[in-house]
């Protein structure tokens, strides 16, 4: 049993350890600032009162603490996932291809529409009603792009409130492990 948890322990490190790596500079000092505070939290906490509701208080904290830092280190690698594609996203310039294309439709509706009033050849007609299908076409594929893009950035912005909360509550844990601590009395 001891051997199947250490694996399991392993095998979990390296999974962070393949997160954190894969973190850019400024994510990586992210993290280890918030592992800085978990450190402060756990020298606190050793410092506690001994007995057995310290002890269970202590592990409940660092159990706590090693949740909130894995579920950090998630959303910084979810929040580079998003802002890799949001940039691409942007350098492909999505929102002007919509209106440039909108325009374009706009103006083969007009031309087939004279077309059919006029006495044009019906090769030219189904030319342009076979490109005003395909840009159609394109004009909804470009379209769901958008909403994506709308999405990614609503989720990239909840994120990023959600790592400030997650800070602040670890921030908060570290003061409760501060004001928890039982001052010593100094001998008579």
């Amino acid at each position: 049993r001891d051997t199947a948890a250490a694996a399991q322990l392993a095998a979990f490190q390296e999974q962070q350890q393949k997160l954190l790596a894969g973190l850019s500079q400024g994510r990586r000092q992210r993290y280890e600032q918030l592992a800085a505070v978990c450190t402060d939290i756990e020298n606190a906490s050793a410092e506690a009162t001994a007995g057995a509701s310290a002890a269970l208080n202590v592990s409940s904290r660092r159990q706590k603490l090693a949740e909130l830092s894995w579920t950090y280190l998630r959303m910084l690698s979810v929040e580079q996932t998003l802002e890799v594609y949001l940039e691409t996203e942007r350098r492909e310039q999505v929102p002007a291809a919509v209106r440039t294309l909108e325009a374009e439709t706009k103006t083969l509706t007009a031309d087939i529409t004279a077309l059919k009033a006029g006495a044009s050849t019906s090769v030219a007609l189904a030319g342009k009603e076979r490109l005003l299908t395909s840009r159609l076409e394109r004009l909804a594929a470009l379209q769901q792009r958008l909403r994506r893009i709308e999405q990614a950035q609503s989720n990239h912005d909840l994120l990023r409130s959600e790592q400030e909360r997650l800070v602040e509550q670890v921030k908060l844990i570290r003061a409760d492990a501060i004001a928890s601590k039982t001052p010593t009395r100094s001998p008579p």
